[in-house]
């Protein structure tokens, strides 16, 4: 788990899938947190709650990490819950589809291209 004080990777390099002619991408947020990749996803059959699978998963743009599984299988059928919950502070968040100006507006430098200093080096 990352502390508060741990700096994030603020540049994100995605290629966006188009929805109504924005491009969005859909990306993991904590209530508390916001916008990261760390995420702890917990499966199980409606009905039945005690048989569970576990992941730990990174959530990045262009993929999805799976460091760690708990179960490899469920042994009933039926439809599939999952519930995701944060890998920072653990409260329940969820995916959400995300325009380039939202993370932006979030400090995150999303085109992959540097910005140039506008300072210049004095002679």
């Amino acid at each position: 788990m990352m502390n508060k004080g741990e700096k994030r990777n603020m540049m994100l390099n995605y290629q966006p899938a188009k929805q109504k002619g924005e491009k969005q991408i859909k990306l993991f947020n904590c209530h508390q947190c916001g916008f990261h990749e760390k995420v702890m996803s917990k499966m199980w059959i409606e009905g039945y709650e005690d048989d569970v699978i576990v992941q730990c998963k990174s959530i990045h743009p262009n993929y999805v990490k799976i460091e760690f599984i708990s179960n490899e299988h469920l042994k009933n059928d039926g439809k599939i819950v999952e519930e995701l919950t944060c890998g920072m502070c653990g409260t329940v968040g969820k995916m959400l589809p995300v325009t380039g100006e939202i993370l932006r507006m979030f400090g995150f430098q999303v085109d992959g291209k540097k910005e140039k200093s506008k300072v210049k080096a004095s002679k």
